[in-house]
């Protein structure tokens, strides 16, 4: 629930970029999302790897720090790829509407909101 609300958190930031405000707005929207980045880490560990099997942990961080790092280059590819067809303002808007119709969808995920802390 708390990397859902992070991306929530992102979709009015990416949209806020076609704001006329100068670099400066646009480099406070793009710092917000990293002050997330060690709560993520740390609930990464707690979740995911700490609750992996001894034998199996190895493959789990190498899966989990791979599609880590898939996420900047695929969002920088995508963006190359809109650029090439729309304005900068329209394809901002483009990937903040492709990233909220995302949360929606895990945000309607009954698993989601039923899964409870580990103890």
């Amino acid at each position: 629930v708390l990397m859902l609300g992070l991306c929530a958190l992102e979709v009015p930031l990416l949209a806020g970029m076609v704001l006329p405000f100068g670099p400066w707005w646009v480099a406070g929207l793009l710092f917000i999302p990293s002050l997330g980045v060690p709560a993520i880490r740390v609930l990464v560990d707690v979740l995911i790897f700490r609750r992996t099997p001894d034998h199996l942990r190895g493959r789990a961080a190498a899966a989990v720090m791979t599609m880590l790092a898939i996420g900047m280059p695929a969002g920088m590819a995508l963006t190359g790829a809109l650029l090439q067809w729309l304005p900068a303002r329209a394809a901002l808007l483009t990937l903040a509407g492709l990233q909220a119709i995302v949360v929606v969808y895990c945000g309607s995920k009954r698993e989601l909101w039923r899964a409870t802390w580990p103890s």
